[in-house]
C-alpha cells in the first residue's frame, strides 16, 4: 500500500499529482516558449545551442506524455507511485504511438479509465502524425544526455549531431538537420505533448477529486 511519504513534497497522492501536473508536465513547454522567443533575435551563432534547447524539451515532454499514458493505461500500482519511476524510453514511446495513432477516442478514454470530458484530447491525440518519429529523438538521451554537435549552419538551416551513450552500453548518433520552420514545429510538437499530458492527467485528477467529494456528502 502506498503511504503518503512515497510522494515527495505532498502529503497525499492526489496532491502529488495535482502538483506534477501543475509543474512537471508544463516545464517543457514554458522552458520551450522562452527559447523560442529569443531564437529569432539571437546571433547566428547562438541559434544552434538554442534549437538544441527546444530538442531536449520537446524530448523531456514526449516522455512525460508516455509516463502519463503507462500510469493510466496500466493500473497495477497507484498512479502517482508510477510517475515517479524513471522515465519511459524509445520502446515504450514506439509502443505508446502504436497504441494512439488512428485509434478511435472512445477507446483511448476506455484504455486509460477516464469520463468523456478527456475524448477532445483523445481525439487529437490519435490524429498527431508522425508520432513514431520522435523516438529516434528520444533514443538519444536514454543512456544520459547527448552531447550536440554543430556540423554546420547557415541562415535558413543547421545540421547538428547527437552523440552520446546508449541505454545499452553503445553509442547513439543521429544527425539531425533543422531549418527554423523545423525548429518552431519541434517547439509545437513540445506544447501540444505538454497539454496532452495534463489534459489527461487532470481528468484524472478530477475524477478521483469528485469520488472522494461524493463519498463525503452526507
Amino acid at each position: 500500500m502506498t503511504s503518503d511519504s512515497d510522494y515527495p513534497g505532498a502529503r497525499s497522492e492526489l496532491e502529488w499529482i495535482e502538483r506534477y501536473t501543475d509543474s512537471a508536465l508544463r516545464k517543457p513547454q514554458v522552458a520551450t516558449d522562452t527559447v523560442l522567443s529569443s531564437l529569432f533575435l539571437a546571433d547566428a551563432g547562438h541559434r544552434p545551442a538554442l534549437i538544441q534547447l527546444i530538442v531536449q524539451e520537446l524530448v523531456e515532454s514526449a516522455r512525460r506524455l508516455n509516463a502519463v499514458w503507462l500510469a493510466l493505461a496500466t493500473r497495477t500500482r497507484p498512479v502517482g507511485r508510477t510517475l515517479l519511476e524513471p522515465l519511459p524510453g524509445a520502446d515504450d514511446w514506439e509502443a505508446f504511438a502504436t497504441a494512439v495513432q488512428g485509434v478511435p477516442a472512445h477507446d483511448i478514454v476506455r484504455t486509460l479509465a477516464l469520463d468523456d470530458s478527456a475524448l477532445q484530447t483523445a481525439g487529437e491525440l490519435a490524429e498527431t502524425p508522425d508520432l513514431d518519429w520522435y523516438a529516434r529523438l528520444i533514443r538519444c538521451y536514454e543512456g544520459g544526455p547527448p552531447a550536440w554537435l554543430t556540423i554546420a549552419s547557415t541562415p535558413d538551416r543547421t545540421t547538428l549531431l547527437a552523440v552520446g551513450p546508449a541505454r545499452d552500453g553503445g553509442e547513439v548518433l543521429l544527425p539531425l538537420e533543422l531549418s527554423e520552420d523545423d525548429a518552431v514545429a519541434l517547439a509545437d510538437a513540445t506544447g501540444d505533448f505538454a497539454g496532452f499530458a495534463r489534459d489527461l492527467l487532470g481528468t484524472h485528477l478530477a475524477m478521483q477529486q469528485e469520488r472522494i467529494a461524493r463519498a463525503e456528502r452526507p
